[in-house]
């Protein structure tokens, strides 16, 4: 998936995207910060920081360091930074960019990444990249979403698929992991994994809730291969496969916390 189109996304959904999905993902940040088992010196690097909350939250603890947020989208760029100056927090500088675009050598003690690695076009060249901004022995933590990922949505989401003879695809990113490929993906490219730790949970929304989540996530991008004349009786068609779920769906928040060494 280019990465323009990623961009395009994003570009729409800042706001949406720091309303309904970034609080759901807080506790996340902070285990993914406790685990990298910092010392509060280090020069951090958050890629594809999105609004910036995880950039925040490694930025405070990196009390006597500083971090650089990178992400592709200049709204949640430009957002990232207003929230970052209204909570005073001054050791951060955000970088609208593709990381592809910058070129760091040896300069980061650690790198963060979240709800990056599905939307990858190649998770190799990321962590290749990564390597070389990061100094030796440097740490790496990413989280990153698993199979079981909203998987009752994307079995609506299939159903609806079928019906127009259209390729299943994720409905959020473009491809996501399992454990072994991940791993696979660190080990190939010179990271010694550390802990590997998976989270999963369930959550009792709306349909609507969770809707306004995943297109904060996606752009609504998931129907861009059915016809347009057909889009909003798709959408509807959706909407029905939800509510066989009842006015309340229960789904599933699962992933992934990757803390690894650069070797």
């Amino acid at each position: 998936m280019k990465s323009n189109f990623v961009k395009e996304i994003y570009e729409k959904t800042a706001e949406d995207y720091d309303r309904w999905v970034i609080p759901c993902k807080k506790c996340q940040y902070m285990m993914l910060i406790e685990s990298l088992d910092l010392k509060g010196d280090e020069i951090g690097l958050d890629v594809g920081c999105g609004p910036g909350e995880l950039t925040r939250t490694l930025a405070q603890r990196l009390d006597t360091g500083k971090v650089i947020g990178l992400d592709i989208s200049a709204n949640m760029v430009e957002l990232a930074a207003e929230k970052t100056e209204k909570r005073g927090i001054n050791n951060v500088e955000f970088v609208n960019a593709n990381y592809k675009e910058r070129d760091y050598k040896d300069k980061f003690d650690v790198c963060v990444s979240s709800y990056l690695f599905h939307w990858l076009e190649d998770p190799r060249v990321f962590l290749r990249w990564v390597r070389r901004a990061l100094q030796d022995q440097g740490k790496l933590g990413v989280i990153s979403p698993s199979p079981e990922w909203y998987r009752e949505v994307q079995k609506a989401y299939h159903h609806v698929l079928d019906k127009y003879d259209v390729d299943k695809r994720e409905i959020i990113g473009k491809k996501v992991y399992q454990q072994k490929d991940i791993e696979k993906f660190f080990e190939n490219e010179g990271f010694l994994i550390r802990s590997f730790n998976e989270f999963s949970f369930k959550e009792d929304t709306s349909i609507e809730t969770c809707l306004r989540r995943i297109n904060a996530k996606s752009g609504q991008s998931y129907f861009r291969d059915i016809p347009e004349n057909l889009k909003e009786e798709a959408r509807e068609s959706f909407m029905e496969e939800l509510k066989n779920h009842t006015k309340k769906l229960v789904t599933t928040e699962s992933g992934y916390i990757v803390i690894a060494t650069r070797m």
